[in-house]
């Protein structure tokens, strides 16, 4: 998810004029569109599959470190120009048990350190929350804003049995530190658009939707290699509308379009006098569930392509977008 883009564009929507809003708005699509689906859609990984049926089982005050990589490349191609971004984030997680109780299991995760980089035509920006002698990560005009993440908690109130999130806690805090910072970049109160997303990414039913897919695990009719089960995914975010076909073959996953589907609709700007929609297309994606360690998540790899069409005033845009993401164990603490 390219998060340093949706920062990017949207605080030029609100500190340039109206002729920068149209192109600001298609930028925003990148990270509009991945935060729905990047996390949500999978890969495969050289890894041995997990089994299904497998339940977390941890001892509170017991803990580990967590590696979570998110690498996006985007092609974008307007008024005849091919311009690529390229965003890499890494993120080195600590995951505290902090009670065990029979239907669920109540975690901290705590963000340790967020190295992130980005490169786009006239921009290269790196962070690293983690170096001491790193200028202040929160003034970097594009990945700034990851900064707020620097040794934020969030809690997860976790389903031991599917690995779902049943609740998250903490997203009021992430929303102030964004809001915040917004506020100290731009001087300014942030557009009602960007406040309202910001608020809408940060919320606690959005982490617990984006840590579910991280934790989940297969689901019991996976069954083996030989026993596929497809399961229609509804996409949520206020963005993308529709779902995608998830076929799981034991621990391993492909996602595409149901069949005689070939596209779904996007909204990023319902405004009348900027409205900017369109479509997504050519869905590819696949996945695979590691096995369990010792009670605590095994990690999972995920990958996805997509073609993102918009029409926005009269200047169409088309993006091509890579998305690759891992989440792994460190070595134990």
């Amino acid at each position: 998810m390219s998060c340093d883009q949706a920062d990017e564009s949207l605080t030029r929507q609100d500190t340039l004029g109206k002729p920068a809003r149209c192109f600001t708005r298609w930028k925003t699509s990148v990270a509009a569109v991945c935060a729905v689906l990047m996390v949500a859609c999978a890969v495969a990984a050289l890894a041995t599959p997990a089994q299904a049926g497998e339940s977390y089982a941890m001892t509170a005050g017991e803990g580990r470190t967590y590696g979570w990589h998110c690498e996006q490349t985007v092609f974008q191609q307007t008024l005849g120009d091919r311009i690529e971004h390229r965003t890499i984030i890494d993120w080195d997680l600590d995951l505290l048990c902090r009670e065990v109780l029979p239907d669920r299991i109540r975690l901290s995760l705590t963000v340790l350190r967020v190295q992130a980089s980005h490169q786009s035509p006239g921009t290269r920006s790196r962070i690293d929350t983690g170096a001491d002698r790193e200028p202040d990560p929160g003034k970097d005009p594009v990945l700034g804003h990851l900064a707020v993440f620097h040794h934020a908690t969030i809690g997860l109130e976790l389903d031991p049995a599917t690995g779902r999130v049943l609740a998250a806690s903490g997203g009021e805090r992430l929303v102030a530190a964004a809001l915040a910072h917004l506020r100290a970049k731009l001087q300014g109160e942030p557009s009602a658009i960007l406040a309202e997303r910001t608020r809408a990414a940060y919320a606690d039913p959005a982490l617990a939707r984006m840590w579910t897919r991280i934790l989940e695990r297969p689901p019991a009719g996976a069954g083996s290699a030989t026993a596929a089960l497809t399961e229609s995914w509804e996409l949520d975010g206020g963005v993308v509308r529709g779902a995608v076909d998830r076929r799981w073959s034991g621990a391993a996953y492909t996602l595409a379009l149901p069949a005689g589907v070939r596209s779904l609709p996007v909204t990023i700007s319902s405004d009348p006098a900027l409205p900017v929609t369109g479509s997504i297309e050519s869905v590819t994606g696949d996945g695979v569930v590691r096995p369990l360690t010792g009670g605590w998540p095994g990690g999972m790899s995920q990958s996805l392509g997509f073609r993102l069409v918009l029409d926005a005033s009269t200047q169409p845009v088309t993006q091509e977008h890579r998305l690759t993401v891992d989440f792994a164990p460190r070595p134990l603490r």
